[in-house]
């Protein structure tokens, strides 16, 4: 959101972040590993704004996750102006004392990341500047490190992607000689009319938000979990953000009622921009009935203003007559309001409508509105510009030209772009032939539902059908539908794909009918039969579980070995584990670190971490192979295809879950009963079972709902530590009712959160261990609220 940063030459520590002290390039992807939390959720401190001229500058910190937060940056100058900074996700990493490297990512459309030197004692917090740029360029260098020292404004630019060097770096520079160049002593609160005014210049930029501009998931999270706080607090701009955010599913799920309830609560808080989210939510049916004219009103509320997002939808209503009578004239006018305003998808609709005049005095008109969305990187203005170009309307035939633009609207997302990418790309037309790439952009194109893809897929070779049968039933780049899956591959396996034929059967074993497993086993044979490297290992796999019967690890061990030889990573890890362990042949260390190694280089991320740690690390599925292939309790092993959530959920909590909490460990049952007979046991805690649990079990009632941030680590501790005898080092097992339970994975999360080391989740919980035929025993209540 470059808008944010209203600044042009006022001191280098108002240059957007004032912690922006080192840069980093946009490749950096640091894991911040050790990171922690050595500031209190919402804590405020308060500094000089400008050595010369004065004024305040208040940063706070809003807890966003484990050890992560957003600062917030709040500048009142003594001639009456504040400054309006970008927010900006914060981690620390220790290095010593009082000393940490402070990670700093800006929110918005810029994504320039780096690290400040800063040191945290007493109520004080100091921003680190080294005394000598020559001796500072000098220690980069020594680290492996290319520097550039600070311009006009702003810090140095390092130009590197090695996170260990770059930490290297601060904890060697946090030993040298340093001036503070920021000081900001610990404080209440920043004053409420300064934060009413800085949101509401922020909340301007809220309407324009885009999903690239949040980054990663983890950050969306991150973004999600601030517009609560704001939201909790009761401010509107923050409502309206939350809003936008559950509208369109960015770092949560798409939630309609929640946006509808968040913009509501905007519109009452003074920010009628807001109501364009509920227009939207009619209008298309999200989360309540489609009915776009109940939905008009909001727009016009919203639009009257100054939403340039609601001038849109009202230009779409009335150029379309949907929900209202249709008045090309009105949509022009609406468009060109939004338009006045600068917003990019405006410019391509407003051509869209003078286009349907079908003249070429409409393509000349069209042209510039055309050539100014693409200059904000609009989707559609792309495809536009690039039908232009390869039909040479208003101006000469450009084929290279044309792919640019369809490109360019294809990586942003525009259905229509990727079947026209893909068809060329299949075929070979105006573009380099790549096959696998055009198939896969027509599959993304098809199920966004563009007919044209679909049609071209009926027609081409039928590894298309293999390859949108495999991403349907995984959930790779489309939404996972197992129906879908077995028609295209039941396509691919009636065009003799015989590599289908194995994809199919791991969706017929799913069913678990006896018909169904007839079918895939005939499908299995079929494919060995035909030397597929999937179908031996599958083969080999069923072999090793008895989904067939008895367990055969003689059996299972030639066709991994076949499915190895044929190159197929998978199978190659399993090889080399199973010679290490002498499972199903002889022991071989030797030959079982040459599969390893191969697989390794094969991208297999298991299989090269065994290979470093010169054995089976406990952890690897594959190290427990003899037992977990047979012993799957409750599907306490399934991958529903879910990503970890980096936050706490706050409702929805009876659905599938991920395989992992990011930094628990995740048991299954076998495992449990292993480390209930240690000396000394782990504490089992039960967050939803009230009658019925594991024995020696603790029952927390309602322990995994969620909390508010504030205050939530006390608790945590306030309630664990009796428990534990204060040793956060000891092991502590959650568990709720099964895989499809949340209130455990909130558990852990908090238990981690408040710096418990050793969090284990029991993601089948009690349902797996009863499908075990283990004993139960009725759990001690602890009441804790």
């Amino acid at each position: 959101m470059k808008n944010w940063l209203l600044l042009l030459l006022l001191p280098w520590l108002l240059a957007g972040c004032v912690l922006e002290r080192f840069a980093l390039p946009n490749n950096y992807a640091p894991k911040h590993s050790g990171m922690t939390t050595p500031l209190a959720d919402g804590a405020v401190f308060k500094g000089v704004a400008d050595p010369k001229k004065g004024g305040e500058i208040f940063l706070r910190f809003v807890k966003t996750g484990p050890a992560q937060y957003v600062a917030e940056h709040f500048v009142a100058m003594p001639d009456g102006e504040d400054i309006a900074l970008a927010p900006a996700h914060v981690r620390f990493l220790p290095l010593g004392g009082a000393h940490y490297a402070l990670y700093w990512k800006r929110i918005g459309e810029e994504p320039k990341q780096g690290y400040a030197l800063v040191r945290l004692d007493a109520g004080r917090l100091q921003v680190l500047e080294p005394m000598s740029q020559l001796s500072t360029l000098a220690l980069a260098k020594a680290h492996g490190i290319a520097a550039q020292p600070p311009g006009l404004v702003g810090g140095y630019t390092f130009d590197t992607g090695d996170e260990a060097r770059v930490l290297k770096f601060f904890k060697d520079l946090a030993t040298r000689k340093t001036e503070a160049t920021l000081t900001l002593a610990a404080t209440k609160q920043v004053p409420a009319d300064l934060r009413t005014r800085t949101y509401a210049k922020l909340g301007e930029h809220i309407p324009r938000l885009k999903r690239n501009d949040l980054g990663s998931e983890t950050d969306a999270a991150a973004v999600v979990a601030w517009a609560q706080r704001l939201a909790r607090e009761g401010d509107g701009h923050g409502q309206h953000l939350l809003a936008r955010l559950a509208a369109n599913g960015w770092g949560m799920p798409a939630d309609g009622a929640v946006a509808i309830r968040e913009a509501e609560a905007a519109v009452k808080n003074g920010v009628p921009q807001a109501a364009h989210v509920i227009a939207a939510m009619h209008y298309y049916g999200v989360g309540v009935p489609a009915d776009p004219a109940r939905a008009l009103p909001y727009a016009r509320r919203a639009a009257e203003a100054g939403s340039p997002g609601a001038m849109l939808l009202l230009g779409f209503a009335y150029g379309n007559g949907r929900g209202v009578a249709q008045d090309r004239e009105a949509a022009k006018r609406w468009l060109q309001g939004a338009m006045d305003r600068n917003y990019g998808p405006a410019f391509a609709q407003w051509a869209d409508l003078v286009l349907t005049e079908k003249t070429e005095a409409a393509d000349r008109a069209a042209l510039p509105a055309i050539e100014r969305g693409v200059a904000h990187n609009d989707a559609r203005a792309h495809v536009l510009r690039g039908v232009f170009h390869e039909n040479g309307r208003a101006g000469l035939k450009d084929m290279d030209a044309a792919m640019k633009h369809f490109l360019a609207a294809a990586e942003l997302g525009d259905a229509y772009a990727k079947y026209l990418v893909g068809y060329r790309l299949r075929h070979g037309q105006h573009i380099a032939q790549d096959i696998p790439r055009g198939r896969a952009l027509l599959a993304e194109a098809a199920q966004a539902g563009i007919a044209d893809a679909a049609n071209a897929i009926e027609t081409d070779a039928p590894a298309v059908y293999l390859a949108l049968g495999v991403a349907y039933r995984d959930g790779d780049g489309v939404t996972q539908n197992l129906d879908q899956a077995r028609g295209w591959l039941e396509k691919a396996v009636s065009a003799e794909q015989w590599e289908a034929n194995a994809e199919l059967a791991r969706i017929l074993i799913r069913d678990n009918t006896p018909s169904s497993k007839i079918r895939a086993r005939e499908l299995i044979e079929l494919g060995v039969e035909k030397n597929q490297a999937n179908a031996y290992h599958l083969r080999g796999t069923s072999y090793a579980s008895g989904w067939w019967g008895q367990i055969d690890w003689q059996r299972a061990y030639s066709d991994f070995l076949r499915a190895a030889e044929f190159g197929h990573a998978p199978a190659q890890k399993t090889i080399g584990a199973m010679q290490l362990d002498g499972l199903g042949t002889r022991k071989s260390e030797v030959e079982g670190r040459y599969w390893l190694r191969r697989a390794a280089d094969a991208g297999d991320q298991d299989a090269h971490d065994m290979v470093r740690a010169r054995g089976i690390p406990s952890w690897t599925p594959i190290s427990r192979l003899a037992t977990l292939a047979r012993e799957r309790y409750a599907d306490e092993d399934r991958d529903f295809g879910l990503p970890p959530s980096d936050a706490p959920i706050t409702s929805g909590f009876h659905r599938d879950t991920p395989l992992r909490v990011p930094g628990a460990r995740t048991v299954n049952t076998n495992e449990v009963k292993s480390l209930l007979k240690a000396k000394p046991a782990p504490i089992v805690i039960d967050v939803y079972g009230e009658t019925e649990s594991l024995p020696g079990a603790v029952y927390l009632k309602g322990f995994g709902l969620y909390r508010p941030v504030m205050g939530r680590i006390t608790k945590t501790r306030a309630v664990l530590d009796p428990l534990i005898g204060s040793d956060r080092n000891r092991g502590i097992i959650f568990l709720c009712v099964s895989v499809r339970c949340w209130h455990s994975y909130n558990a852990a999360m908090f238990a981690l959160e408040a710096g418990y080391t050793d969090v284990m989740w029991y993601r089948g919980g009690l349902t797996s261990w009863k499908s075990a035929k283990q004993k139960t025993a009725v759990p001690q209540r602890i009441v804790w609220e």
